[in-house]
């Protein structure tokens, strides 16, 4: 059987491979509204392990504890099941619908023993090493043209067209590593390693950043995913945003945007926190903290964050307070401060609450307030999203947020 061209065969998805087995042949059924497993014997001595009554936010779920899954811990289980489709063991896969946000899976493991240990050291090892080799040769991959060798963040790809990899930021030294998006028009098979070479050397050049490297390529227009300096990303950004860039080698820009995880706000009750988000004592100085704060009498917040962010050459201080009001509801407060070398917000800075289609829920702007903050008050459920932009002359920064 021919190999799919968009797989990759490094240490970053057997791993996932490895967390995926160990999840079913582990299983005992023993939460039978997550997962449920049937053995049956096959031919040859070899045996099917059928999975059924499941899907991928079940199965992060039983991985991770966590209730309510980002969607890039979804295409994470999505790529495990392509690649063991790949290898001949993943048979049968049927699901409602296809990608990332399939429900209710149902598929076969094809296996060699009912042993846990033996068949993870069969698939891993035997299987996984008769594939690599191939990955590794095959020189019409686009996606293997457009992974850069030695680079610890190994590109993602899927069986499904609907894929894409969502990333986090990332702190290498002092420098922010930001994952983002380039949206051409066109079609993906005109696409030529010469193509994807000029592009990468284009948007260094524009970036003034040469260790931005291609971490994807995607289907859906033409989506390449960078990874590189935040300074790097904001500058090609802007130039998009102001009309001065519409194209690059020869293919007309669609989008530029930054790869963007949803925060899930549940883990900061256990306190777990994304990197960057800083108790606010760190960010903002004492007055700024009694201004946001220190006059509240309706609610007193449970929970309070704060990150840094950079928008149109300015420093800003992002916060996030919590507080539960029942067990499925949450009260947020959003808040955007100047940094405490900064006497005011700048002029034009909108600070926008999204809903999970994208539609301005609410919005207030720097010419609405004379508290020297901009700040937006709401209630939400658990487990649903939200995404709050914050605005300032033609340059946007987006966060996603799961209650």
């Amino acid at each position: 059987m021919p190999q799919r061209k968009n797989l990759t065969w490094g240490k970053i998805p057997q791993e996932r491979v490895r967390r995926f087995l160990e999840v079913l042949l582990y299983s005992r059924n023993d939460d039978r509204d997550l997962l449920q497993i049937e053995w049956q014997e096959g031919q040859r001595d070899r045996y099917r392990l059928f999975v059924h009554y499941t899907t991928k936010a079940n199965l992060v779920n039983l991985m991770t504890k966590i209730a309510y899954p980002s969607e890039k811990k979804k295409a994470e289980i999505q790529d495990a099941i392509a690649h063991l489709e790949e290898l001949q063991i993943l048979t049968d896969l049927r699901s409602v619908k296809t990608g990332a946000k399939a429900e209710k899976l149902s598929f076969y493991l094809d296996l060699p023993s009912q042993e846990p240990g033996d068949i993870i050291k069969y698939i891993l090892e035997t299987k996984w090493l008769k594939m690599s080799p191939a990955s590794i040769e095959s020189k019409s991959n686009v996606a293997d043209a457009a992974t850069i060798s030695g680079n610890t963040n190994e590109a993602i790809a899927s069986s499904n067209p609907d894929y894409e990899l969502t990333a986090d930021i990332e702190q290498q030294g002092d420098q922010t590593i930001v994952r983002w998006q380039l949206k051409l028009c066109g079609n993906l098979v005109n696409l030529t390693p010469e193509s994807i070479d000029k592009i990468k050397t284009l948007v260094r050049e524009i970036t003034g950043d040469k260790g931005q490297n291609i971490m994807n390529i995607t289907t859906g227009s033409i989506i390449i995913e960078f990874a590189g300096t935040a300074a790097g990303f904001n500058r090609i950004k802007s130039l998009f945003n102001r009309g001065e860039l519409t194209e690059i080698a020869g293919w007309k820009i669609e989008a530029i945007e930054e790869v963007v995880e949803a925060i899930d706000l549940s883990q900061w009750r256990q306190d777990i926190f994304p990197a960057g988000w800083q108790a606010i004592a760190a960010l903002l100085n004492s007055t700024q903290m009694q201004l946001a704060f220190g006059w509240r009498s309706a609610w007193e917040p449970e929970i309070i964050r704060g990150q840094l962010v950079n928008i149109a050459a300015k420093s800003l201080v992002l916060v996030v307070a919590l507080a539960g009001e029942t067990e499925t509801k949450t009260r947020i407060c959003l808040q955007v401060h100047p940094t405490p070398q900064a006497t005011n917000l700048p002029a034009n800075l909108k600070l926008i609450l999204l809903d999970q289609e994208n539609n301005p829920v609410l919005t207030t702007a720097t010419e609405n307030t004379t508290s020297g903050f901009l700040q937006l008050d709401f209630k939400g459920d658990v487990g649903e999203p939200f995404t709050v932009n914050i605005s300032l002359d033609n340059d946007i920064i987006g966060k996603s947020f799961v209650i």
